[in-house]
């Protein structure tokens, strides 16, 4: 049987989120992530002004590479 997807509420949960907006700051930091697309993407969700599916989609992939770095300590040298 295939996997049946749901709708989630990421943008909320990202706006409403100091740990997110923090890992996201953290993230913007990291090889390999565009620092002015991850900043923006802070500012956005600061101000609280729309975004697109794909924009929620980078903020939430960014917040959980800077999660995953620091849980596991993970250094990108």
């Amino acid at each position: 049987r295939d996997k049946v997807g749901f709708a989630v509420p990421w943008k909320p949960w990202l706006a409403g989120s100091r740990v997110v907006q923090q890992l996201l700051d953290t993230g913007s930091r990291l090889p390999g992530v565009d620092a002015r697309a991850a900043t923006r993407l802070i500012l956005t969700l600061r101000a609280g002004a729309p975004m697109r599916s794909h924009e929620v989609a980078a903020a939430w992939r960014i917040a959980s590479l800077a999660a995953w770095a620091s849980a596991y300590d993970v250094r990108f040298d």
